[in-house]
């Protein structure tokens, strides 16, 4: 009798584990007053995943960004200095003018195999679909266009198990 009770404890046991799923879970985090065109850190606290692994402030770096004006892609590296190898991460790029007057903001999920203590170029689709705007460090075009400046914001990270 004791046997059949593991027997069908085990089987139970086994169907709820094959039937859940892995949540994963990412925090919002507050924005530093601090920024920089370039590089942006993770504001300073922690940042969890679905595994409770930590990943500090210094963590994450954002450098290179670049969007010429006749370009449809913008680009920019991303540097992983946190014990942790990252799967995905969820970003807020905010589009500035050089007065400092917001030209757009948006979201992105990215999906993207980063381990620790290595680099990834990331590229997206462009938000300048007239393609007259450019960044500020890359070469001017010919004719007109408008320069800007960007701010790349972590809001959430991503472990897969």
């Amino acid at each position: 009798m004791t046997s059949l009770r593991l027997i069908i404890t085990t089987a139970i046991l086994s169907v709820v584990c094959i039937c859940t799923q892995a949540r994963k879970v990412a925090l919002r985090l507050k924005v530093p007053q601090s920024r920089q065109n370039e590089m942006v850190h993770l504001p300073p606290g922690e940042v969890l995943d679905s595994a409770m692994l930590v990943a500090t402030a210094d963590s994450i770096r954002f450098a290179g960004f670049e969007k010429n004006a006749s370009s449809t892609v913008e680009s920019f590296f991303v540097t992983n200095n946190s014990p942790l190898a990252i799967r995905r991460m969820t970003l807020r790029i905010t589009y500035r003018d050089l007065q400092g007057r917001m030209l757009h903001r948006r979201e992105e999920d990215i999906d993207l195999d980063l381990p620790q203590d290595e680099t990834r170029r990331v590229s997206l689709k462009s938000f300048d679909l007239q393609k007259n705007l450019y960044y500020f460090r890359s070469n001017p075009p010919r004719r007109g266009g408008m320069p800007f400046t960007v701010e790349i914001e972590v809001t959430g990270i991503w472990r897969c198990l």
